[in-house]
């Protein structure tokens, strides 16, 4: 194990910093004791380390030139930020990366996967145009005119790719089937285990339990099969596999022996971080076998295969640094599919229940009631029309009916999919550019980028057979609503249709170089996240919560960038939820006027959402439309309450005497006195006056009960639940699916809230409070920090969705609230 010596930090104190470096990786050793290792990918990984092969390299000469540049990350600060905790790897000499040695690596990667395509086929391949090519990618990615996946730009030309061959890492997200599951039988639980514990968010369906497949049950008449698992991905993914099979075959029941998966906390190789030791994957066998059990005998439903891939989700979450994304894909007409999140209902669901969001597959014409009084109700499910997805590419255009073979949608929407099918990503930036002409001329590497993402090959037989004729990419844009709040909607529809018919140039030229099908699907807008705050953008084509807003992001305590931080003046204080951690605060302002959620109406977003499926999409718009809500039962309780109040009393005067105390003549005194005695004594103390003991609670029934007439904070109460009432929108989400279901691919919505939790990642502040905060801040200087593992996103995520996370340490829960699909942070980290 490699050891790095760090001098002494003013940030870290005066004691020499020791950094342990995991061991590096043995790719020899790896191919001769990973038994279960594909062979597809044995044979990519000794392509890879052919000692005649040479690798593509940028000149580091042109490299040298940008150290002295300036990043433009966004928000002051926050994106570098981002950049710093979540993308920055470590390097050979245990220093982290800065900016331009990330581009430096990803751009490098990009074309080694290139130049081994062209060459491994016997191609012409020239250095020189290569090397101005590449150069023009890394200046454009430098200056975040566009910018890869946030996978993309952790893993691409790292050891992941470079030396491991694991090209499926760079992808966003997957699908798998279940139809035809009699045939398949683990190997949808196996794929979307295996996809997981890579960081790939996985759609699946729920198509195998119309088969009516009988869960046959392990066969305890048969002695137990013993498997001792390897310490590996691949042996905790055959163990899973195992597990399932026994019971859907009905053969010998496995006996699993854990002995060989390192301990808890021992450094891991490649992907970094630490083990997680048995338990998560323990815990998961034992939920397999209870789900399988309850249901020996009886057809495989669609609550069994949704609970089997949620259990297999929580286990990643459990035990991996990363994240997970599941989307469970059912039918409309399925009551145990639509309940399945109604926990009052399913109690037992609770605890694993929150690891996919739910959608069911819509048909245009059908009866949107139901679907939409749940919609109306909890933000679920959402929608999804296949019909749309396989007949169109833009809705604008004619249908061409490329995409007759896709079965599902990824976790964010943006992609549809085949079965097995992985989908990859590339981000552009329109409101970073000055001209119309430099946007176009970016879509040509942000193009280039995910094309040649599709070239990796992956360790599934069955993924690469989809990828070699699909060639699927998703080029997005972030930013919409600073562009059309600068430039106006007409411009954005221009720069979109001549952006769009550009792409499509640059895939007829491309794949002809590399002699692949052209994209069966090149565009898509993603709901983006963390990638967007690197560029200072606002996310896909979502408003952003206000035009000024408190950034939070949470570090560990013992995380190298909380010195800096704390030396430009960034606020930072304890974690309410999380004692090892601690909450920093970025004031940030997204752009001169720009309306916020708050503001744009539940149709406006269905329009937009649409405009970029007509104009730009030929996958899919990731949109989380948030709607006004319906007052809740508590609201509408209160409100009748007031106004029944009002009647009654509304018209009388009162002269309120305490005993034989001086009398209050106003109402309003009175009901001051009584709220400022009872914040200084508490309900239940006692006052004296003139000699003469009042219970406090006889007064506070005296004043607050019996003479309880509306003030002015209560007909201002009266007016909120009113105007909340009059805007509600939940009423008109069955109108709009209607409306919409002929110009849309899928939908997911989410009632507004303003949440009251501590430490919310969002903060909607005044422009006051912003240049307050703002005033003596200074630049932050992160170029001391060293051995920062990354905390890496995965897929396609975006910062919200609701989920509550209990800390083991106050028992208490973390609400977190945000605006797409569900991104739950992982732990540790499981084998890789």
């Amino acid at each position: 194990m490699a050891e790095v010596n760090v001098n002494a930090d003013p940030y870290l104190g005066t004691t020499e910093l020791k950094r342990y470096m995991p061991p590096e990786w043995d790719w020899k050793k790896e191919l001769r004791t990973n038994q279960y290792m594909s062979p597809v990918q044995r044979k990519i990984i000794l392509r890879l380390h052919d000692p005649d092969y040479q690798r593509f390299e940028l000149d580091p000469s042109f490299v040298d030139k940008y150290r002295r540049i300036k990043p433009p990350f966004g928000f002051n600060g926050f994106g570098e930020l981002v950049y710093k905790r979540t993308y920055s790897r470590i390097m050979p000499d245990g220093k982290n990366e800065e900016w331009t040695d990330t581009v430096s690596r990803v751009v490098n990667g990009t074309y080694n996967l290139q130049e081994r395509w062209i060459q491994d086929r016997g191609l012409e391949w020239n250095d020189y145009k290569a090397q101005e090519s590449a150069q023009e990618m890394f200046d454009r990615m430098f200056k975040m005119k566009f910018l890869p996946p946030g996978r993309g730009i952790w893993a691409m030309g790292s050891e992941i790719t470079e030396e491991r061959g694991l090209y499926a890492a760079l992808n966003n997200c997957a699908f798998v089937s279940t139809e035809n599951i009699s045939e398949k039988l683990s190997k949808p639980f196996r794929f979307l285990m295996d996809m997981s514990m890579l960081g790939v968010g996985v759609g699946f369906d729920t198509k195998g339990a119309a088969e009516g497949m009988t869960v046959r049950g392990a066969d305890y008449r048969r002695s137990r099969e013993r498997f001792v698992i390897p310490d590996s991905r691949e042996g905790w993914v055959e163990s899973v596999g195992r597990v399932i099979d026994s019971y859907l075959q009905g053969t010998s029941p496995i006996k699993i022996v854990y002995d060989r998966i390192r301990p808890r906390g021992e450094l891991i190789s490649g992907f970094g971080g630490k083990s997680s030791g048995p338990e998560p994957l323990r815990e998961l066998h034992d939920s397999l076998e209870e789900i399988l059990s309850k249901n020996k005998g009886r057809p495989l439903t669609a609550r069994t295969i949704v609970d089997l891939q949620n259990v297999i989700g929580r286990c990643v979450v459990a035990g991996n640094v990363r994240r997970t994304a599941e989307i469970a894909l059912g039918e409309a007409n399925d009551e145990e599919f639509l309940d399945l999140k109604n926990y009052e209902r399913n109690p037992e669901r609770s605890g694993y229940g929150w690891t996919s969001n739910n959608s069911v597959f819509g048909v245009v014409g059908m009866d949107y009631h139901e679907i939409a009084e749940r919609i109306r109700n909890n933000g679920e499910p959402g929608v999804i029309w296949l019909d749309n997805i396989r007949k169109f590419g833009r809705m604008i255009d004619p249908a061409n009916n490329k995409d007759h073979r896709a079965k599902g949608v990824n976790p964010c929407v943006e992609q549809s999919m085949e079965d097995f099918e992985l989908c990859n990503l590339v981000e552009t930036f329109p409101f970073n550019h000055d001209s119309k002409q430099d946007y176009l001329r970016t879509l040509k590497f942000a193009y280039m980028y995910a094309k040649t993402v599709s070239l990796g090959e992956t360790h599934w037989p069955e993924t690469n057979r989809v990828l070699l004729r699909n060639r699927r990419i998703g080029a997005s844009v972030s930013g919409v609503s600073q562009f059309v709040n600068k430039n106006g909607l007409e411009a954005l529809k221009e720069w979109l249709e001549e952006g769009y018919a550009t792409i499509q140039h640059y895939d007829e030229v491309y794949s002809n170089w590399m002699t692949v099908p052209r994209s069966i699907k090149t565009t898509s807008v993603k709901p983006s996240g963390t990638v967007s705050s690197v560029a200072g953008a606002t996310p896909g084509m979502h408003w952003p919560i206000s035009e000024y807003y408190i950034r939070r992001m949470r570090l560990s305590k013992g995380s190298e960038l909380v010195g800096p931080l704390k030396e430009a003046g960034i606020p930072i204080e304890d974690d309410f939820y999380d004692k090892s951690s601690l909450v920093v605060e970025f004031p940030v302002h997204v752009g001169e006027g720009i309306r916020s959620e708050q503001e744009v109406s539940m149709w406006e977003q269905f329009e937009m959402t649409t405009f970029l499926q007509k104009y730009w999409a030929d996958n899919q718009v990731s949109a989380t439309i948030k709607f006004q809500p319906d007052l809740s039962t508590r609201e509408e309780i209160e409100l009748e309450r007031l106004l029944q109040r009002r009647e009654k009393w509304g018209r009388r005067s009162l002269e309120l005497s305490l005993g034989t105390a001086k009398p209050i003549e106003k109402f309003e005194k009175a009901l001051k006195f009584v709220r400022l005695f009872e914040e200084r004594y508490g309900e239940f103390d006692v006052i004296q006056d003139q000699n003469k003991m009042v219970r406090w609670n006889d007064v506070l029934h005296f004043v607050k009960d019996k003479y309880f007439i509306f003030t002015q904070y209560d007909n201002d109460r009266i007016k909120e639940l009113e105007e909340k009432a009059a805007r509600s929108e939940g009423g008109q989400i069955e109108h709009a699916l209607n409306h919409f279901q002929y110009e849309l691919k899928g939908i997911s919505m989410l009632p507004k809230k303003e949440d009251a939790y501590k430490q919310l990642p969002f903060e909607p502040i005044t422009r006051e409070e912003y240049l307050e905060r703002t005033k003596n801040l200074k630049p932050i200087d992160f170029s001391k920090v060293q051995s920062e593992k990354a905390n890496v996103d995965r897929f396609c995520n975006n910062d919200t969705c609701e989920i509550e996370i209990e800390n083991p340490d106050n028992g208490q829960s973390q609400k977190r609230t945000t605006v797409g699909p569900l991104s739950i942070p992982m732990l540790n980290n499981l084998p890789q």
